[in-house]
C-alpha cells in the first residue's frame, strides 16, 4: 500500500536537501561597483578602493554595512578603528582579491623617504632643503656608532680587539634596521587577525596565524612586542592568546623574559601559570613527601670563606 502523502514517481527530500542553501558564486570583476575602507577615523586617514561583491562576499560585517541605511550604506565608505596601522588594511584589501598574504608589500610608515627626511630635519636644516632641494639629505653624526666604541675602550680592551680574541660589538640598546623589518611584520599579522576576527572571516584568521609562526620560526624572532596589544584586543580563551602565552611559556629566553619584564598584561602571565601548571600533571600532593635538598643552604659556606 502506498503512502498516500507522496505523490507517485516522487520520494521525500532528505532533511539535509532541504536544508541545503544555494550555493554562492564566486565574486567576479562584473561588478564595477566599489567601496573604500579608510585606516582611520580620522580625515587624513588612508583609503583603500575595493570592489564591493568582493568584500561582501568574504564578509558578512562589511555586508551588512554597506548594505544597510546608516552612514556606511549611504556613502559606501567603510572606516576602521585608529589603532589598525594602514598596512593592516592594505593587506586586507589586496586579500578579497588573491587569498594570500604578501608581506613584501608592508611599508615601513606611512611616509616616504623624502617625507621622513623633511620631518626629522631641524628648521635650519629644512631652510636648506627649501633653497636647494636636491641636498634635502640629513647628515651624518661625525662618528658612527662603531667608532663610538673604539673611542670609550680602554686600551687592554681596544688591543684584544685589534688582535682578533673578542669581537668589537656595539651595545644592542635598540634593534636593528633588519629586526625592526620583522617586528613590523609581525606587528601588521596580529593586527590582521585581530581585525579579521572583527570581520568574522576565519579563513583569513587561520592563513595570518600560520603566517605568524612562519616568520617567527624562520627568524627566531617573537612577538612579545604585541602581547599587550593582543590581550586588549581579544577575549578569553583566544587562539591568538593561546599562541604567544605557549611560546612565552615553552620558548622565551630567560634575559628576554627579564628585559620585556614590565610589559607583559597580568591577565597573560596568569595564562602561562595556568599554561604551564597544565603541562606537568605529575606534582606533589599535599602531605607527600617532597624532595628538600635544592632547597637547603649550604650550612658550612661561611667557614669555608673564614679558612681561605
Amino acid at each position: 500500500m502506498s503512502d498516500s502523502s507522496t505523490p507517485p514517481g516522487l520520494t521525500p527530500a532528505s532533511a539535509s536537501q532541504r536544508r541545503a542553501k544555494p550555493e554562492r558564486k564566486p565574486p567576479t570583476l562584473r561588478d564595477s561597483h566599489l567601496v573604500k575602507l579608510f585606516a582611520g577615523k580620522s580625515e587624513k586617514a588612508k583609503s583603500f578602493t575595493v570592489h564591493r561583491h568582493f568584500v561582501t562576499y568574504y564578509t558578512p560585517v562589511l555586508k551588512a554595512a554597506f548594505e544597510s541605511n546608516f552612514i556606511e550604506g549611504q556613502t559606501q565608505e567603510y572606516r576602521f578603528d585608529d589603532f589598525f596601522n594602514h598596512n593592516t588594511i592594505m593587506l586586507l584589501g589586496e586579500w578579497f582579491y588573491t587569498q594570500n598574504l604578501n608581506l613584501d608589500n608592508i611599508q615601513e610608515d606611512g611616509n616616504s623617504v623624502e617625507e621622513d627626511l623633511i620631518q626629522h630635519q631641524t628648521p635650519k636644516e629644512e631652510k636648506l632643503v627649501e633653497e636647494n632641494p636636491a641636498q634635502g639629505q640629513v647628515p651624518k653624526e661625525e662618528n658612527s656608532a662603531e667608532e663610538n666604541v673604539v673611542q670609550h675602550q680602554a686600551p687592554k680592551e681596544q688591543k684584544l680587539v685589534e688582535e682578533g680574541l673578542v669581537q668589537d660589538k656595539v651595545p644592542k640598546d635598540e634593534p636593528s634596521a633588519a629586526d625592526k623589518v620583522i617586528m613590523h611584520q609581525i606587528q601588521i599579522l596580529v593586527e590582521l587577525w585581530v581585525l579579521a576576527e572583527h570581520l568574522l572571516i576565519p579563513k583569513l584568521q587561520n592563513q595570518v596565524m600560520n603566517q605568524l609562526q612562519k616568520v617567527c620560526s624562520e627568524t627566531r624572532m617573537m612577538a612579545i612586542h604585541q602581547c599587550c596589544f593582543i590581550y586588549e584586543n581579544t577575549a578569553a580563551g583566544s587562539v591568538l592568546r593561546r599562541w604567544i602565552v605557549s611560546d612565552i611559556a615553552f620558548l622565551i629566553d630567560e634575559s628576554v623574559i627579564r628585559d620585556y619584564s614590565k610589559q607583559y598584561p597580568h591577565e597573560m602571565l596568569v595564562d602561562v601559570f595556568i599554561l604551564l601548571a597544565s603541562s606537568f600533571p605529575e606534582r606533589v600532593e599535599q602531605g607527600d613527601e617532597q624532595d628538600m635538598e635544592e632547597f637547603i643552604v649550604p650550612e658550612d659556606e661561611g667557614e669555608q670563606k673564614e679558612n681561605k
